[in-house]
């Protein structure tokens, strides 16, 4: 364990600086958004309930561009291993288990994506208060959103992505991010060892993750659809990222993407 405790700090120290940048960006282009669409106040905008101007503002569009530059940092660090010192050869030959090295950065991809999203809903907050507090200088009355922010969270289908509300709606976004980084792994294991086979697995991950963000993003209000259209689609795409992992690591055993 101790092994992998110390590959995994290595894998985040290397992603470190790139992940602040996304993170600080996500919080930034919040709030720049926000600001420019609250800069010309009129009776209308401030009607407007809180998730509604904040998907008219084009955040819900910069966090889909953002999440795949956070992707195309991930491919990074693993394509990193292969340029300059070529230090792949070296994690593979550590005295300890290859399945550490796979586990290490899937790991680190994880906590990444975590502190992205953590970052990304605080500039979501203090985008809530930015415009609060435009529209109290807006009026002269004293004009609050009923319920605030929980019921901003509760009413938006993007931001219950995010901050899911119940356990159903928990399992929904687990599956949802397990699978697009065990899959976006294995994707790029499989380039490395030149060994294409289990590919055609992404064609169903993709239907069911399509699936799955459709499904949660027409729910209305609190994601309770239902067995056969929530837990049914995140246990399938459990099992495919149970299946991206196993295929995954035993690549890495096996040393093919040497």
């Amino acid at each position: 364990m101790k092994g992998y405790y110390r590959l995994l700090n290595t894998e985040l120290q290397s992603m470190m600086w790139g992940l602040l940048f996304l993170c600080g960006l996500g919080v930034g282009i919040q709030l720049l958004l926000l600001q420019l669409t609250v800069s010309s106040m009129s009776r209308e905008t401030a009607l407007m309930r809180f998730e509604e101007l904040y998907a008219a503002s084009g955040s819900v569009v910069a966090f889909a561009m953002l999440l795949i530059l956070l992707m195309g940092l991930f491919a990074l660090n693993l394509y990193g291993n292969y340029w300059g010192s070529k230090s792949i050869y070296t994690l593979l030959t550590l005295p300890i288990r290859a399945s550490a090295v796979y586990w290490s950065k899937l790991t680190a991809y994880a906590v990444a994506l975590m502190l992205f999203v953590v970052s990304y809903v605080l500039g979501m907050r203090l985008g809530y208060s930015l415009v609060q507090g435009a529209i109290q200088r807006y009026s002269s009355e004293d004009w609050t959103w009923a319920g605030g922010w929980l019921m901003a969270v509760i009413r938006s289908s993007f931001l219950r992505l995010l901050l899911p509300m119940t356990w159903e709606g928990v399992l929904s976004s687990v599956s949802l991010a397990l699978v697009l980084l065990s899959g976006l792994f294995y994707v790029l294991l499989c380039e490395r060892s030149r060994r294409f086979g289990g590919l055609p697995l992404l064609l169903p991950a993709l239907f069911f993750f399509v699936r799955e963000i459709r499904v949660r993003t027409s729910d209305p209000f609190y994601g309770e659809i239902g067995f056969s259209r929530v837990y049914l689609g995140s246990l399938v795409l459990l099992g495919l990222a149970v299946l991206f992992i196993i295929l995954g690591s035993r690549l890495v055993r096996r040393r093919a993407i040497a």
